[in-house]
């Protein structure tokens, strides 16, 4: 009986080391994983998922964007037809069922009695006298393009198998030789009739036909079959911030059914909540007989006075009036027209047309509700000032490092979602990015998967005052003295990529040089730390990533933050590779700022220290 194969994958990186195609080596073997198991998603039970939909489908679209502009030729991902599965673990191996499967890949090998190395496909038997029980080897090289990303067995694309030139023998190149083994371009193949000898070397890939990219064509060329050395994963991870009227999963689905109604899949229904749409809300809505009779059944509002409500009651009505629409709809949908007209429904739509072309999405959502977090997580799980410090010093402290506040929590939800996977290098102006697609053949379709887990994490904002200044400092025209700047600013950011593109790079480079310093004061390595960066929040989130909670963000957060914060200063002005990390490598590098990509879902890229620290010449340090 053959013996069971099984592969065990910590819980907190199965998205980065166990999703489909994906390769792992055990035993001196490379397999590759098939699929995963995952239950489909119904918003009834835990988290509501689907209210993520358009935050998932719009990331996905916009890699696909980015893998088009570089030539490539792949459809977008339509979102009715985006399915969202939650991933199954699997705790132990005496556990019943699976997470998914795997199998040996590449099927390629070589025979090994007596020095042979005669090439054969596992499962078509061998092209030499041997037995086919006889001592083989795999071969673990994969032909790669590096265009287009295809990716297929050595033999397919190479010389091996060929007819003979010298001899003329049918397939008859199977031998293989090398001068080293772990280097390709050394190798070269033999007739096994005659022993004439070619140097191995890879065909030119077709993008299949062009379907793939329009770049033209370029070699195959080998890589091995490892653990992230062909395949990356993409994923999204977020805080989920539970909504004041969000009681249950049952009613966040209620409401995401309501809004996808009336303003489809398409529309975010983040746009709600951002700060500008109340602006673009015309008053006239507030005064419709629904919106009264809906205000009554609040208690403590007025709406003889809505100007002096809260921000976040205005939403909760408005999320109030499009679930009882949707009520009225299910009972008399022949009145459609008139339901819309009644409960001020095209109001909502104008407002969100509005502002549906500002580059903001869901994750900057959660920015801003993590940031204003209180009463929806619970007070007991956050707090603003460390233990450790009076009023007076934390004052200080925010202004002598520019910085508007931190706040920890210690016990908070995190949202992970696997969109697809990047073939080759992710710090690629164009990565190739896949979505992963699952279903019978034929009929694939397009799936995240998801997973949510509990951490402590800490969120450190800057000052939006001096982002202001340190943005006029660096010449990109911004008047830091006028009213409602931070306001202003965040508006500016969403109007002009560039700017938003350098307040994300400051704080990446913040993030990295604390998660780089965090061992001395958490007791957590790089490995056990991930990030969040919310650039319209001015915000950056670090969180734990570890499968038990040691609380060593916590007892830093409470008694070492502003020693920690200082030797991340330090790391940002002196790096061993100085001077030349700063002036040829943009200010970041291995020896400094590079963290495993588990960690770092941006693949290092937008990170340099000058942003922080300056560099003397062209670049004005937000701490100068």
């Amino acid at each position: 009986m053959a013996e069971k194969i099984t592969h065990t994958i910590n819980e907190n990186s199965v998205f980065f080391q166990g999703h489909k195609g994906q390769y792992f080596s055990k035993r001196n073997t490379s397999f590759r994983i098939q699929q995963h198991k995952g239950k489909a998603i119904d918003g009834t039970e835990g988290i509501n998922y689907r209210r993520y939909i358009s935050l998932f489908g719009r990331e996905i679209n916009r890699k696909i964007g980015l893998r088009n502009e570089g030539g490539g030729k792949m459809d977008y991902v339509s979102l009715p037809e985006l399915k969202v599965k939650v991933i199954k673990l699997v705790d132990d191996e005496t556990d019943e069922g699976y997470c998914g499967k795997f199998k040996l890949h590449p099927p390629t090998a070589l025979c090994k009695e007596e020095g042979c190395n005669t090439f054969f496909v596992v499962g078509d038997g061998r092209r030499c006298d041997h037995d086919q029980d006889a001592r083989s080897e795999q071969l673990t090289f994969l032909a790669v393009c590096d265009k287009c990303g295809r990716t297929l067995p050595i033999h397919y694309m190479t010389n091996i198998g060929n007819d003979c030139d010298e001899c003329n023998s049918s397939n008859s190149m199977n031998k293989l030789g090398w001068q080293r083994q772990d280097d390709m371009g050394t190798y070269y193949v033999k007739c096994t009739n005659c022993g004439n000898s070619n140097g191995l070397y890879f065909y030119r890939c077709n993008h299949e036909d062009e379907k793939r990219s329009s770049k033209e064509h370029k070699r195959f060329r080998g890589v091995p079959a490892r653990s992230n050395a062909i395949l990356h994963p993409s994923v999204l991870t977020t805080p989920y911030i539970p909504e004041k009227e969000e009681k249950n999963s049952v009613d966040s689905l209620n409401f995401s059914n309501s809004f996808e109604e009336f303003f489809s899949l398409e529309i975010d229904q983040a746009l709600l909540t951002l700060p500008r749409f109340l602006d673009e809300l015309d008053d006239e809505f507030w005064k419709l007989g629904e919106i009264s009779r809906a205000i009554r059944f609040n208690e403590g509002l007025d709406d003889s006075n809505i100007d002096e409500w809260k921000k976040k009651d205005k939403i909760s009505i408005i999320k109030k009036i499009i679930k009882d629409a949707y009520n009225h709809l299910s009972q008399d949908g022949s009145n459609r027209d008139m339901i819309i007209d009644e409960f001020g429904l095209d109001y909502i739509k104008n407002a969100i047309g509005n502002i549906k072309g500002l580059n903001f999405d869901q994750h900057d959502r959660q920015g801003f509700l993590l940031s204003q977090a209180g009463e929806e997580i619970g007070k007991s799980n956050y707090f603003e000032t460390p233990k450790s410090m009076d009023s007076k010093m934390w004052d200080e402290f925010c202004e002598n490092f520019k910085i508007r506040g931190v706040k920890f929590f210690q016990n908070l939800t995190m949202i992970q979602a696997l969109l697809g996977t990047i073939t080759g290098s992710g710090r690629k102006k164009n990565p190739l990015f896949r979505p992963i697609k699952t279903g019978p053949k034929g009929n694939k379709k397009p799936t995240v998967y998801v997973r949510d887990f509990n951490t402590e994490g800490l969120l450190l904002e800057l000052d939006p005052k001096d982002v202001a200044v340190w943005l006029e400092k660096n010449e990109y025209s911004f008047n830091y003295q006028e009213e409602n700047v931070e306001r202003k600013l965040r508006d500016f950011m969403m109007r002009n990529k560039n700017v938003r593109k350098q307040v994300f790079t400051l704080l990446h480079t913040i993030s990295h040089m604390m998660i780089q310093e965090s061992t001395k004061s958490t007791g957590l390595d790089v490995r056990s730390l991930s990030e969040e960066i919310f650039p319209l929040n001015f915000g950056v989130f670090l969180y734990s990533t570890n499968t038990i909670n040691i609380g060593g963000l916590e007892s830093t957060y409470h008694n070492e933050m502003n020693k920690w914060v200082e030797r991340a200063i330090e790391l940002s002005k002196d790096c061993p590779q100085d001077p030349a990390c700063m002036i040829h490598e943009e200010g970041s590098c291995n020896a400094c700022s590079y963290l495993p990509e588990f960690v770092c879902s941006n693949f290092n890229k937008n990170i340099n220290r000058a942003t922080l620290a300056g560099d003397g010449d062209e670049i004005f340090g937000y701490l100068e």
